[in-house]
């Protein structure tokens, strides 16, 4: 009997769950816009990735009705395309990527885990999210969400973009997340999805650096009492969020993890995402100069708005 048990418990957590979840009427209405995106990029570190799943496949078992009323987790659907295993680094911190490819007709070219063919779509919430139909989807896949700007953020150099709320990326006027001031760049960093979009844009940039650029204690320094550490550069490829668009030239994407440079999709002359052995030889093969700190990795943050002002 104890063994029939244990058998049963661990069929709910390993078989699929039958469930039919209730969306949001809002979550599956669409605002219909033309698609003008070739591909979408998901990054998230090992760790985040597997507990997304994990506390899906748990609130499946509390309330299969209501777990996915705004949309599930991209890794219930998905595996990531490439896993960046950092030097020095656990297993856990390790960064997991998917780039999902997308057809000119909204066809997304990997299929689901299960076989489904997915499409993406923007609903009322301003979300981008993945459908297996556009009319009465027995579930989504949430993505991110739509930003054209704001009377606090109106900055054409990134507008529109693709954004993440659980990446870091704010909606003004939340004053929460990378762009608000009280922002702290532990753990989603100093790039986001509006630094993204800027370089994309940016006709003489010919890739997009991923990097966090901060600054961290300084452990081998002595601290006097009553002062602050020392602090010292430190480079981060932190989870984000991408796209590139069809009339967008192929641009390498590329970061700096502790030292170490990456390329991380859309690589040049054929190699093949990982690390990056010289990024001197690298640059100088194409003719490019090497990616540099911005002046400013606060840039692109949102401005003051008087109380009672308009918001998008």
């Amino acid at each position: 009997m104890k063994a029939r048990c244990l058998l049963l418990l661990a069929a709910i957590f390993v078989a699929p769950i039958a469930y039919a979840v209730a969306l949001r009427p809002t979550v599956v209405k669409w605002i219909d816009r033309p698609w003008e995106y070739r591909y979408l990029l998901y990054a998230n570190e090992a760790s985040s990735w597997a507990n997304s799943k994990r506390f899906f496949e748990e609130e499946l078992v509390k309330n299969p009705q209501k777990v996915g009323e705004f949309g599930e987790p991209i890794a219930m659907h998905y595996e990531p395309t490439l896993t960046l295993n950092f030097a020095e680094e656990r297993p856990r911190n390790f960064l997991n990527v998917l780039r999902l490819d997308i057809n000119r007709d909204r066809t997304i070219v990997q299929p689901t885990l299960k076989g489904d063919q997915l499409r993406p779509r923007l609903n009322w919430l301003e979300d981008i999210v993945l459908t297996p139909s556009d009319d009465k989807p027995e579930y989504v896949v949430k993505f991110g969400f739509f930003f054209m700007g704001s009377v606090s953020a109106p900055d054409g150099r990134y507008s529109p973009t693709i954004c993440s709320r659980i990446l870091g990326d704010s909606s003004p006027p939340d004053e929460s997340g990378r762009y608000w001031k009280g922002f702290m760049p532990v753990p989603h960093g100093y790039f986001g999805c509006r630094e993204w979009a800027a370089q994309l844009y940016d006709r003489d940039r010919p890739y997009i650096d991923v990097t966090s650029y901060e600054m961290i204690p300084d452990d081998d320094a002595p601290v006097k009492k009553g002062k602050k550490p020392r602090l010292i550069p430190m480079t981060y490829i932190r989870p984000f969020v991408g796209f590139s668009r069809f009339d967008s030239p192929a641009k390498p994407v590329i970061g700096n993890h502790k030292g170490q440079w990456y390329c991380i999709t859309d690589c040049p002359a054929g190699d093949a995402p990982g690390p990056i052995a010289d990024m001197s030889a690298w640059a100088q093969r194409s003719g490019w100069a090497l990616p540099k700190k911005p002046k400013n990795v606060r840039e692109f943050m949102d401005k003051p708005v008087k109380p009672g002002a308009f918001q998008e």
